[in-house]
């Protein structure tokens, strides 16, 4: 909507084309990264006295 009134015209498949590709990148790349490792930590529990 940005460029609606001004010279620069985009066709709507080559618009909606990089949307999906932005998408599918950032869903294949969130599945691809190594996940960081956490050390679960004992937490010690208060006394009941």
């Amino acid at each position: 909507m940005l460029l609606a009134h001004t010279a620069w015209k985009i066709d709507t498949l080559v618009s909606l084309g990089l949307i999906v590709l932005t998408l599918a990148t950032s869903v294949v790349m969130s599945r691809g990264w190594p996940k960081k490792v956490t050390i679960p930590t004992v937490v010690p529990k208060p006394n009941q006295a």
